[in-house]
């Protein structure tokens, strides 16, 4: 019979094979490790080249007074991202979608859920195609080009911490739990700043920019001031703010008269068909000028995390030429005459309008009217549009909420002098539930049929109880009336103010 001794074999103790044991799964768990980062670095390395730079799209240059010019991406930027895509393929690949979000997010979710979550991350960092980033980081990865090198630029590392910021409010705005919020890195940027010429220096310092966004080049937004008047209807007289530019007295200008300012939203432009709808009701309503403001360059992005940015630089312009067409009419055209009407992106450029003509004037303009002014990276912020802006604010809310994908896409809390909420302040009636959009535009069909509706006002009740009262529909009509519109200012009512509309113009119920 064989014997151990035969074979020169003994058996290990228990405790001996718990350690071989624990030193192979060790050694298989290293091993494997190893296989994910080598697999990780390959499609690394695919998408951005095998040095980690990223693959060269050719260089951009641009020929300006002084020279050709060319800026390279932010190296400093490129590196965080590549280090955040290589960490999630690697969680992705070690622990697989269920574990990996419950690292992250530290709650048992849903297989579908995370799906969602991971791909919305992915398209997030993706850099490969950056104009195709949902989110707009893909921009943070594009050659700068300097335009003027005498002025200051914004440093690499307050370009990755901006948008991580934005792009981490943007995501969890669509994906709620803070994942993006968990994920993303910090980083201090508040030294930071960008200055162009005439406008100015923008800094998250102070409430003259959204911190987590700077403006583009004024250049490359390209905004344009069309003045409008009942002399001239459908021929419009080009305006500039820039002081390099002549500006001689208009005949628009002739006679006291009240001017008007419209400004559009997120991936429109000065021609689309509300904002001249609403000029020409403007112009039938009393004499007056209107000019609107046309910052297509900036608004029809992909990317609505920069668009939001532009927004500071927009108002601005138009403060700077309020104030210049004041100068040079003395006589007939002052502050008291200005009402701004901005819509979505429009109604956070009339708050930062309203901002620096305070800041640089000292005086508050008359009035801003606000029609569902966007909230994603505006709400809870200092920059946001507020009561103190103007002397008077009024604001329409028709698709107010959190949740960008069911379409609000508006700020839901109050933020002027009086706030109406028809219809509760969402899901306005006669909107299908997949036309998105259409809650968030029916606020200008209201203001605009507030304007051409002489037989039916949108009166409004009170809210006492204020906005939670609203949240929780115990509003007791207590108190005074509003007008929803154009007129709200030649009524009592303020606070928070309600009403129901029809499904369908006419919206007014008589």
């Amino acid at each position: 019979m064989d014997t151990d001794e035969n074979h020169h074999f003994t058996c290990p103790s228990s405790r001996k094979r718990k350690k071989q044991t624990k030193k192979r799964r060790v050694r298989g768990a290293c091993e494997r490790r190893e296989n994910l980062e080598r697999a990780t670095d390959s499609v690394v390395a695919a998408r951005h080249g095998e040095s980690g730079e990223p693959r060269p799209e050719g260089d951009r240059r641009v020929r300006t007074g002084v020279g050709t010019k060319l800026a390279y991406p932010s190296v400093v930027g490129h590196s965080v991202f590549i280090s955040l895509e290589r960490q999630l393929l690697l969680r992705l690949l070690c622990c697989g979608i269920r574990r990996t979000g419950n690292m992250v997010l530290g709650s048992q979710t849903s297989v579908p859920t995370l799906l969602v979550a991971f791909l919305s991350m992915g398209a997030l960092l993706v850099n490969a195609a950056p104009q195709e980033s949902p989110f707009g980081l893909g921009a943070l990865f594009q050659p700068k080009v300097q335009t003027n090198p005498r002025l200051s630029t914004s440093s690499p590392i307050g370009d990755a911490a901006r948008y991580l910021d934005s792009s981490a409010k943007v995501f969890d705005s669509v994906i709620p739990g803070q994942f993006a919020e968990k994920l993303l890195p910090k980083f201090d940027d508040k030294s930071d700043q960008v200055c162009y010429e005439y406008v100015g220096c923008f800094s998250n310092q102070d409430k003259l920019t959204l911190p987590t966004s700077f403006p583009s080049d004024p250049s490359a937004v390209d905004t344009k001031f069309e003045l409008y008047s009942r002399s001239n209807r459908r021929s419009p007289v080009r305006l500039d703010y820039r002081p390099s530019t002549r500006l001689g007295r208009l005949a628009q200008f002739d006679k006291p008269k009240p001017l008007k300012l419209i400004v559009h939203g997120f991936l429109e432009n000065g021609k689309v068909s509300w904002i001249q709808d609403i000029k020409d009701a403007f112009l039938d309503a009393e004499d007056c000028n209107v000019i609107i403001i046309d910052w297509s360059g900036g608004a029809q992005l992909l990317s609505y995390i920069k668009a939001a940015g532009n927004t500071a630089l927009v108002g601005r312009e138009a403060s700077l030429l309020v104030q210049r067409l004041i100068e040079t009419h003395r006589n007939t055209l002052s502050v008291d005459q200005v009402h701004i009407v901005g819509f979505s992106l429009g109604g956070q450029i009339a708050g930062f309008f309203g901002r620096h003509f305070k800041h640089t004037t000292g005086k508050l303009v008359p009035r801003i009217t606000a029609l569902d002014p966007a909230g994603p990276l505006f709400d809870n912020t200092s920059v946001c549009l507020s009561d103190k802006d103007a002397r008077f604010v009024d604001a329409i809310h028709t698709s107010g909420g959190e949740a960008i994908v069911v379409g609000e896409l508006g700020i839901e809390r109050p933020v002027g002098h009086v706030d109406f909420y028809p219809n509760g302040g969402k899901m306005q009636p006669g909107c299908k539930p997949l036309d998105i959009p259409c809650d968030h535009f029916r606020a200008t069909a209201y203001f605009l049929e507030s304007l051409r509706n002489k037989q039916c006002r949108f009166v409004s009740e009170p809210c006492p109880g204020g906005f939670r009262a609203l949240l929780q529909k115990k509003c007791q009509p207590r108190g005074q009336r509003g007008l929803m519109g154009y007129f709200s200012d030649t009524v009592a009512g303020r606070g928070v103010q309600t009403l129901i509309t029809n499904a369908k113009s006419q919206y007014c119920k008589s």
